[in-house]
């Protein structure tokens, strides 16, 4: 039977098993924990609200009056508050990706 103690023979193994051993949960570390949240917590309460969004979409993707307004957009800001920025800019996959590609490929925000 193999002792419980024991350490595995891969030496990176070995080290990380001794340094998770030797590692203690205090209460000091569990307070500064909790503390951290609840820090996290209250600075995500004071985030300011996004209340626009910006789609882009095809032409003729979304209802539209004889006025040129959209009672589906329309109702939907009236129910959440968000105002929605509607722009027909895609009319044609590959050309949008051509127009977006760059920004994607940094990770930042299209505006869509």
């Amino acid at each position: 039977m193999k002792d419980p103690n024991s350490l595995p023979q891969d030496p990176m193994l070995a080290e990380l098993v001794s340094m998770a051993r030797r590692k203690k949960i205090t209460r000091r570390a569990v307070f500064a924990g909790m503390g951290g949240t609840a820090a996290a917590f209250a600075l995500a309460g004071c985030a300011q609200e996004q209340s626009d969004l910006v789609w882009h979409n095809w032409d003729l993707y979304m209802d539209e009056d004889d006025e040129g307004n959209r009672p589906t957009l329309q109702r939907f800001t009236e129910q959440t508050g968000i105002r929605v920025d509607y722009k027909i800019e895609i009319d044609d996959n590959d050309t949008y990706f051509g127009k977006v590609k760059d920004q994607l490929e940094l990770g930042q925000d299209i505006g869509a």
